[in-house]
């Protein structure tokens, strides 16, 4: 059987709150809550440690793999905003080069689509 506070850690245990960053292999944000949320109010340093390291792995993606100028920012505003991965050069030179569609998609408005929730 797996240590719940090692694999999948989701803080929710007592035992697991605990755990410093470094111990935990890998987590899971349902009690924590998912960072793109932009809530922080659960006052567990844990759940602080796995958002940090989220948002810190999130901007070198965009970054890096992306080929983004700037990453977008942490919570700063909220909602936050949708990954447009279509603006990325390298993914838009993938779309060309394999044949698909390099047109922006329609995306719903983010506070219309919460209302019908």
């Amino acid at each position: 059987e797996f240590d719940r506070c090692k694999y999948n850690n989701m803080v929710e245990i007592e035992k697991c709150r605990k755990w410093e960053f470094s111990q935990v292999t890998s987590n899971h944000f349902t009690w924590c809550q998912k960072p793109w949320y932009c809530v922080t109010s659960q006052g567990q340093p844990l759940c602080n440690a796995f958002r940090e390291s989220w948002w810190k792995r999130m901007n070198r993606f965009e970054t890096e793999i992306l080929g983004f100028k700037e990453a977008r920012s942490e919570c700063k505003r909220k909602p936050y905003p949708f990954l447009k991965y279509y603006q990325s050069p390298y993914v838009l030179q993938y779309l060309k080069e394999h044949g698909y569609e390099t047109t922006e998609p329609d995306i719903p408005d983010e506070k219309n689509e919460k209302k019908h929730i």
